[in-house]
């Protein structure tokens, strides 16, 4: 079996499980978490340094809600992504999460004659939604590849983030060429540096 099929097989196999243990936490704990998570990011200092724009995203069934960034960052411009074909995501200004309609898959989505597009590399710092996590900066998306093709035209000086919960937290993830590396994951124990091998 080829090597690309191996890897294809892992991701297969880690989604259903990792899907399983987030269908088990109920949803005053993913609340709670979100909360967390955006107090560590309003609160780092580092993370801002230069930062102008932030590219975010509109929660789906069992991720963190980063929405109250909206209240704890108002000095920042927060950009949604929109779904487009060929699997391509654009960036749009939004200045508040109300202002949204339901899109691809019924995900929260910026109407592009109401949210000004932002040029990717124009985006000082993603915070990416995943499946799971590798310590080592590794991540395990939905399977569309919408973010690896997207992190590809960012600019050299921004950083992407993962944003979980700790059970979505492994020590590395499989990956294949093409899959993108985060520069660490903020989850309800804080700010975490990826540690790369």
């Amino acid at each position: 079996m080829a090597e690309e099929d191996i890897t294809l097989n892992e991701k297969r196999h880690l989604r259903t499980h990792v899907r399983e243990l987030l269908n088990n936490v109920p949803p005053h704990q993913i609340e709670t978490i979100s909360a967390t998570v955006c107090s560590h990011i309003a609160g780092s200092g580092n993370l801002f340094k230069n930062v102008k724009t932030i590219a975010v995203f509109s929660a789906h069934g069992k991720e963190v809600d980063l929405s109250s960034l909206h209240l704890l960052t108002p000095n920042i411009q927060l950009a949604y992504p929109l779904c487009h074909a060929e699997r391509q995501l654009s960036f749009h200004i939004v200045a508040s999460p109300d202002t949204m309609t339901p899109g691809t898959w019924g995900i929260l989505e910026p109407v592009p004659d109401r949210h000004p597009v932002v040029h990717i590399e124009e985006i000082d710092l993603f915070l990416c939604p995943g499946l799971a996590f590798g310590q080592d900066g590794t991540r395990l998306g939905h399977g569309g590849g919408y973010y690896d093709r997207a992190l590809t035209k960012k600019s050299p000086t921004a950083e992407a983030w993962g944003i979980g919960m700790d059970i979505q937290m492994l020590d590395r993830i499989a990956c294949d060429a093409h899959d993108q590396l985060m520069n660490g994951v903020i989850t309800e124990s804080g700010i975490i540096p990826a540690t790369p091998d």
